[in-house]
């Protein structure tokens, strides 16, 4: 079992340039992927929350059992956001936030931020932040997001992506409600996450379709790189992610 708990459906390749949801999911069928959570990206992330959800949800939810939606809101939608998160749980049936300081231009020190995280663990919802770019993205900066709900279970999109690794780990260290995806991250980095952080906070995730399907063969061959007895390989496949979104763990 895989689970890949970062991906992103592209309103615009399925809209504009033929990139059906159906080859979507082909890719990661044939990449040996049995579950994803799904995020929007241009839509989701630069136009009216209510609009991508229900655009997110619709098409995920043709695909029971294999596609999870994920719910994106801006913070200075206020209790709007609040509101839309209530009804992507009951009425959309998505199963995490997911938040992109960078592209949707907000601070993490910004007042309406920590009510968001506080009704993600009202709903049982991990928060899945982008991270490893600046100027609002950096780990760190999450890392303070985190420090504010700490009912709450933070996912680190990227770990640091490149530049940044050393501040995930020290924010991973720091908060026991921060947990680790590493796409992006150097394989000398996730070997030292394993050891350091351990393996009951990593997840897997490919950023698909981010550098095409091939990307998908690539990460899992990264993760596959790693140290890790059987048991500890399920932890991190599928495990882990199982435990944050319980849903993942039934066949719808």
């Amino acid at each position: 079992m895989i689970i890949d708990a970062h991906t992103h459906l592209f309103h615009q390749y399925v809209t504009q340039q033929g990139l059906s949801t159906d080859v979507f999911v082909a890719g990661l069928r044939q990449a040996g992927i049995d579950k994803a959570l799904v995020f929007g990206l241009e839509q989701s992330f630069f136009g009216p929350s209510q609009a991508a959800d229900d655009w997110i949800a619709d098409h995920a939810n043709r695909y029971p059992g294999l596609l999870y939606p994920v719910c994106t809101v801006h913070p200075r939608e206020g209790v709007t956001a609040l509101n839309e998160m209530q009804r992507c749980a009951r009425h959309l049936g998505m199963v995490a936030l997911k938040l992109h300081p960078w592209l949707q231009a907000f601070s993490v020190v910004e007042g309406q931020v920590a009510p968001l995280l506080h009704k993600a663990g009202e709903l049982g919802w991990p928060v899945i932040f982008h991270d490893g770019t600046p100027p609002y993205s950096t780990p760190l900066q999450v890392a303070y997001a985190a420090s504010l709900a700490p009912e709450t279970a933070i996912i680190l999109g990227h770990a640091g992506l490149s530049d940044f690794p050393e501040e995930a780990l020290a924010a991973a260290k720091r908060y026991p409600n921060i947990y680790l995806c590493l796409c992006g991250v150097p394989l000398m980095w996730m070997r030292r996450f394993i050891r350091e952080v351990g393996v009951e906070r990593i997840v897997f995730g490919s950023d698909d379709p981010t550098g095409g399907t091939e990307s998908l063969y690539y990460y899992k061959m990264k993760y596959e790189a790693l140290p890790l007895d059987l048991q500890a390989q399920q932890a991190v496949f599928f495990g882990n992610i199982q435990r944050l979104v319980p849903k993942l763990a039934g066949g719808g």
